[in-house]
């Protein structure tokens, strides 16, 4: 019997289906119920996690775990040479 999925199982899957350049800064929220307020953590994901930006990203990411709050950080410049 297989396990049932999660909501990280399904962003995981979003961040690989539009894999690019740009880095993913992920920020975790209270809920205002005694767990905090506002931001509680932010999570840098490693370079497995790098996407492509579009606004199919930006749906599929609302799809996959609503009310998540995603930042995307430019493409890392390509060093000359």
């Amino acid at each position: 019997a297989s396990s049932p999925r999660s909501g990280l199982d399904d962003l995981r899957d979003v961040l690989q289906d539009h894999a690019g350049e740009s880095g993913v800064l992920i920020e975790l929220l209270g809920d205002g119920n005694g767990h905090g307020e506002g931001v509680v953590r932010r999570l840098t994901l490693g370079e497995e996690f790098r996407v492509r930006r579009s606004a199919g990203l930006a749906f599929a990411l609302e799809e996959a775990v609503p009310g998540l709050r995603v930042a995307l950080a430019d493409p890392a410049p390509v060093p000359a040479g």
